[in-house]
């Protein structure tokens, strides 16, 4: 003869409530770093084509004349 589980009575033991920080994470004084970071060198060899240089100068330079005329509207409606 087999046991049959036992019935829940529907109240489980439940865990010890997670207390949560308010705000910003800090972080603790022995996790910061002493040394300055340094950039990354750039690998030797790694240059953009011509072509490729006059493609994202034209890209720059429409996202800047977009801008200017943006700003441009955004004064006028001001005044």
């Amino acid at each position: 003869m087999t046991k049959k589980p036992a019935k829940s009575s529907g109240s489980a033991q439940s865990a010890a409530p997670v207390v949560k920080a308010a705000g910003a994470a800090s972080l603790s004084p022995g996790t910061k770093q002493k040394t300055p970071l340094l950039p990354i060198a750039p690998k030797k060899g790694l240059k953009y084509s011509d072509k490729d240089l006059s493609t994202f100068r034209g890209a720059i330079e429409r996202a800047k004349e977009d801008a200017m005329e943006e700003l441009r509207m955004l004064r006028e409606r001001l005044e």
